[in-house]
């Protein structure tokens, strides 16, 4: 192998390890949630597109947004390891969260863009996420 090829390994195996350390493993959970980022950002634009209301500030501010939204799951995972001793509890809470709320908007795009939405899918968010925060009150 040349040194290029070296490098990029060595590179690559350093991103992930950061990732694997900051975000845990790349489970079932971290892969909806990613999922769903995916799949609300495209959506939105594709409602702002049919509404002919798309601006780029506006999608600009939606990444940063799920830039966030991930910061705060890495944080999670790092607080639950740390100081609960079980880091999946709390992150995979705070990212059922946040699967929850980009279902809805994932719903609410669709809406926007006149597609139709099944009815059933709207409360099993909606359940998702009441769900959750009465778990986080009641504790």
């Amino acid at each position: 192998m040349d040194s290029y090829t070296n490098l990029t390994s060595v590179l690559v195996a350093g991103i992930c390890t950061i990732l694997s350390w900051f975000f845990g493993n790349f489970d079932g959970a971290i892969q909806i949630l990613l999922a769903c980022v995916i799949v609300d950002y495209i959506t939105g634009i594709a409602a702002a597109i049919v509404q002919e209301k798309f601006e780029t500030r506006i999608c600009c501010k939606g990444i940063g947004r799920k830039v966030i939204m991930f910061a705060l799951v890495g944080v999670t995972q790092i607080t639950g390891r740390e100081l609960f001793g079980n880091a999946a509890l709390l992150r995979n809470t705070v990212i059922y969260f946040y699967v929850a709320s980009e279902g809805l908007s994932i719903i609410r795009n669709a809406d926007k863009a006149g597609v139709p939405v099944p009815k059933i899918l709207e409360p099993v968010f909606t359940n998702l996420m009441n769900g959750i925060i009465t778990e986080m009150t009641v504790h």
